[in-house]
């Protein structure tokens, strides 16, 4: 790497680790274009990283010593220095780090799978766009951080390990949708950085006394330390500055333009998708519809679930029975603890849903009753918890999809050329693509001109 590229990718990184239109994706688009003899490496990567956490050490360093002192005073007394404002604001950067060291060790290879796929990356920025957007209009809060506030930020600074979200951005937006005061929600989102960033530097250090520095190497590395601390302090203290005058949400249109632009550009002109359409051509040139293949190896190796063929109007009783353990869980939830509600949401609550779901594709069937609109009713009763009103359509498409099995136009569990190119068939695409099926399975119709899409059910 020389000095020319060390500098820009050292701005690159001070610039945009601060500023919310994400440090990451930046890096990524900026190694795609420059080419891929552009590779930071392991040691650089830190050598940058060290630099940013450099500036907000020296812009910071008064509420940081005071930071140290208050936690020796806690150490020294913990009953006279807990009900302390610093001493709270270390517990919160405590738990705002919860989440970023769970996603760090146990999602890290597919994250950094991502940074091959510049498609996801720009189609990240332009959800970075929206999340800065919406701030417009959370106009003057004045809250503080508690809490449950530290947790929900930090659950932002984790969704902000892909590469694209900005972790400023995604840190300082929840903040203020909270009602966090902006000078606060900056403070803290600064602060708490401090630590996730010092850790990961730790833990790849180890990479760093492996490969090792040579003589050639020096010049970049200083070139790109000193550009990423000096271009990140400057980009800190304006972004505060900014941040007061309510124009943060002005950064949106950066993202849209460089997300969208990206998007433009690596649909049509680059050719990096190609390998991932042709495979995808390939399932779609497979044309064999294997219900039925997988329906007569059943059969023949367990002729007795020939059995269990046809109609059971007990499907009914059981979607009453959980749409109305839904109902019941919320209204005994509505006034009990956060962590109770998150705990019984995510532990019952989802079985719950899943199992409706379930029931829901007999009546799409309509394996529950003789009368079709009886099953519609039906599904639409087993639908009621879901949050998206979703069950008239997926009736609809997923009938077409058992009569055109692997036709695009017509099969409507094909993912849309786009979802192929977004998702890249990677791990990590694929656990984001569930986060959002609602909104791809609702467009998948649009392929079709033929396609109904108002009826009696709509």
């Amino acid at each position: 790497m020389d000095i020319l590229q060390s500098f820009l990718l050292g701005l690159i990184q001070g610039l945009t680790e601060f500023l919310p239109i994400s440090s990451s994706g930046h890096l990524a688009l900026g190694r795609y274009i420059l080419g891929s003899d552009t590779e930071m490496g392991i040691t650089f990567e830190v050598v940058v990283h060290f630099g940013t956490l450099c500036s907000i050490v020296i812009y910071y360093k008064t509420e940081i010593l005071n930071l140290i002192k208050a936690l020796f005073r806690f150490i020294k007394s913990p009953a006279e220095a807990k009900s302390e404002k610093d001493v709270k604001v270390i517990g919160f950067i405590l738990i705002s780090m919860i989440p970023a060291f769970i996603v760090g060790f146990t999602l890290k290879d597919y994250i950094e799978d991502i940074f091959m796929n510049p498609i996801l990356v720009c189609g990240m920025l332009m959800v970075t766009g929206v999340i800065l957007y919406l701030t417009k209009f959370s106009k003057n809060p004045v809250g503080e951080v508690t809490t449950k506030k530290a947790f929900m930020i930090g659950l932002a600074q984790a969704f902000a390990m892909i590469p694209g979200i900005s972790r400023s951005g995604s840190t300082i937006s929840t903040s203020l949708y909270l009602g966090v005061s902006r000078e606060e929600a900056a403070n803290f989102s600064f602060l708490m950085v401090i630590p996730v960033i010092a850790g990961a530097m730790i833990l790849e250090m180890g990479e760093v006394f492996e490969v090792g520095i040579s003589n050639s190497q020096i010049s970049s590395l200083l070139v790109g330390f000193f550009t990423a601390f000096i271009s990140g302090y400057y980009a800190l203290k304006y972004l505060i500055i900014i941040l007061k005058k309510q124009g943060f949400h002005y950064f949106a249109y950066y993202c849209w333009l460089v997300g969208g632009g990206g998007l433009i550009y690596f649909f049509t002109i680059s050719s990096s998708s190609s390998r991932f359409m042709n495979n995808y051509q390939n399932i779609l040139t497979d044309t064999i519809d294997p219900h039925v293949e997988r329906r007569r190896e059943i059969l023949k190796a367990h002729p007795e679930v020939k059995k269990l063929y046809g109609r059971n109007p007990a499907t009914f009783g059981w979607i009453v029975f959980l749409v109305s353990s839904q109902l019941m869980l919320a209204f005994l939830v509505k006034d009990t603890n956060f962590w109770w509600a998150i705990g019984l949401a995510y532990f019952v609550g989802a079985f719950i849903n899943h199992s409706l779901f379930c029931l829901k594709h007999e009546c799409t069937h309509f394996l529950v009753f003789k009368n079709r609109s009886a099953n519609m009713w039906a599904g639409i009763l087993g639908n009621l918890p879901s949050c998206f009103p979703s069950f008239s359509a997926f009736s609809a498409t997923h009938l077409k999809h058992h009569a055109h099995q692997g036709e695009y136009e017509m099969d409507f569990d094909l993912p849309l050329r786009w979802e192929a190119k977004l998702i890249s068939y990677t791990p990590f695409g694929k656990i984001l693509w569930m986060f959002l099926q609602p909104i791809a399975v609702a467009l998948r119709p649009l392929r079709k001109s033929s396609i109904q899409f108002v009826n009696s059910w709509t």
